[in-house]
């Protein structure tokens, strides 16, 4: 399933580029490759990323790290896109 990303502010910024992949799920937890400048912007408050679902409709799709993974400066990565 792809991830979708959504802008929600008009940051002036250009459209992202591209989609996710969703590869696996259980439950509630998935697995997916998301660009970074994406999940940057979930952070932000920018950009949603949604998954179309044909059971549920849209689902929305929160990105979190995991504790040991170490955590990139959003400037960094903002500076990249």
């Amino acid at each position: 399933m792809e991830v979708k990303p959504v802008v929600t502010s008009d940051s002036g910024k250009p459209r992202p580029r591209g989609n996710g992949k969703l590869l696996a799920t259980h439950g509630e937890v998935g697995l997916a490759l998301l660009r970074l400048d994406h999940v940057a912007g979930v952070q932000t408050s920018e950009v949603k990323l949604m998954v179309e679902d044909e059971a549920n409709g849209s689902i929305e799709v929160i990105p979190w790290w995991p504790s040991w993974w170490p955590h990139p400066e959003l400037n960094s990565i903002d500076s990249e896109a």
